[in-house]
C-alpha cells in the first residue's frame, strides 16, 4: 500500500515527518531507534495517518519517508528483529519467500513449539511423564485432573497429535 506524504489537510499544522519521528528514540546508525507509541497485536509500531485513516505500520512508513515508495506486495523486513525499530538502515525491502529465508538463516523460522509457545501449560518434562502414566494404563481423566488439563489434551499427547518433538 502506498501512503500519501503530502502534507495532511488542515486537521492539524504539524508535518507528518515531524509527528512520526517524535513518537522515536533517535540513536545511533548502528542503533535501533524504538518506536515509542502504539503498537499493533505483532507488537510492531502503530501510527494514526489522521481521523477517518487506517492506521500504518510505523517501519513501512519510516522505509518510505527516508529511503522511498514501497512496491505493492512488498514487505519491510527488519534486519535487527526489532519488530519496535523504524531505523531505515535496519530495513530492507523482500517478499515473503525472502523474509521467511531470513527468519530461517537467523533462527526464527516456523512456529513455536513445545514449552516455547505462548499457550503451553506443559512442560516436556510432564509430557514423558503423562506418556509414561499412560504407558502405565492410568486413565486420561486422572492424568488430565492431576495436571490440570482436559482429558481431550491427554489423548492428544497420547496420540502424538500434540508434543510430537517431545
Amino acid at each position: 500500500m502506498e501512503i500519501n506524504l503530502k502534507r495532511r489537510k488542515a486537521t492539524t499544522s504539524r508535518p507528518l515527518e515531524d509527528r512520526f519521528w517524535e513518537k522515536v528514540i533517535i540513536g545511533e546508525e548502528a542503533e535501533c531507534w524504538e518506536w515509542q507509541s502504539c503498537l499493533n497485536a505483532g507488537g510492531y509500531g502503530s501510527f494514526s495517518m489522521g481521523r477517518r485513516k487506517a492506521a500504518v505500520l510505523a517501519h513501512r512508513l519510516a522505509f518510505q519517508m527516508r529511503v522511498g515508495p514501497i512496491p505493492a506486495g512488498i514487505l519491510v523486513c527488519h534486519t535487527c528483529d526489532n519488530r519496535k525499530c523504524v531505523n531505515p538502515s535496519h530495513l530492507f525491502l523482500g517478499d515473503h519467500k525472502a523474509n521467511a529465508m531470513d527468519m530461517a538463516r537467523k533462527g526464527r523460522g516456523g512456529v513455536a513449539k513445545g514449552e516455547g509457545h505462548g499457550k503451553a501449560r506443559l512442560t516436556g518434562q510432564q509430557v514423558l511423564e503423562i506418556r509414561d502414566l499412560i504407558r502405565r494404563g492410568v486413565r486420561p481423566t486422572t492424568i488430565a485432573r492431576a495436571y490440570g488439563i482436559k482429558d481431550t489434551h491427554v489423548n492428544h499427547i497420547k496420540r502424538r497429535t500434540i508434543w510430537k518433538s517431545v
